[in-house]
């Protein structure tokens, strides 16, 4: 991956593709990401009850989100476990919100932990 912007705490990258690991222990192969933030030291969610912690954050639109299949069937983001980057970093879900950021297309923001190996 590489960074599109840095700042005092975080780095983003733009346009990254990642795989979804699902419930079931499948693999969806591609899914395209606008925007991936990485925080540096984690980002605490004070807002959340009970405050929680994560490494990064990604977008990801509804047209691909709608894309992920298993067996012809629709599988939606309450069956994704993790993503994995080009760099074969596991990201866990932690939680994901609906984005409504217009004149971007509507999507969720996935808040990730890094899995270490």
């Amino acid at each position: 991956m590489n960074i599109y912007k840095s700042g005092d705490g975080y780095s983003d990258y733009k346009d990254i593709t990642l795989q979804v690991v699902l419930k079931s222990g499948n693999t969806y192969p591609e899914m395209n990401c606008p925007w991936f933030r990485i925080f540096s030291p984690p980002f605490t969610a004070l807002f959340e009850n009970p405050s929680v912690s994560y490494d990064a954050s990604v977008t990801i639109y509804y047209s691909e989100i709608n894309s992920v299949r298993l067996d012809h069937n629709k599988v939606g983001p309450e069956n994704y476990v993790s993503f994995i980057d080009d760099e074969g970093g596991i990201w866990n879900i932690v939680s994901y919100e609906k984005l409504n950021n217009i004149p971007d297309p509507p999507g969720l923001a996935f808040h990730l932990k890094k899995q270490e190996n």
